[in-house]
C-alpha cells in the first residue's frame, strides 16, 4: 500500500530547502504510478530521475 503521508514527508525531506524549486505534488503522482507498493524512496530505482523531471527551478 502506498503510504501518501510517509513517502512525501521522504520527498520533502530529500528536496530539503529547495521545496520551491520541485512540483512535490508531480513527483508524487509519478511514484505512485511507478512504484504503487513502495514502503520508502530508497526502493524507487530512478529516484533521481523523477526528482530531475520535476525540477521546475529554470521555470
Amino acid at each position: 500500500m502506498f503510504d501518501y503521508r510517509a513517502i512525501k514527508d521522504q520527498v520533502t525531506d530529500y528536496v530539503s530547502g529547495y521545496e520551491e524549486d520541485f512540483d512535490i505534488d508531480g513527483i508524487m503522482d509519478e511514484l505512485r504510478a511507478i512504484e504503487p507498493e513502495i514502503r520508502s524512496i530508497d526502493d524507487v530505482d530512478g529516484f533521481d530521475e523523477v526528482i530531475q523531471r520535476h525540477d521546475v527551478s529554470g521555470e
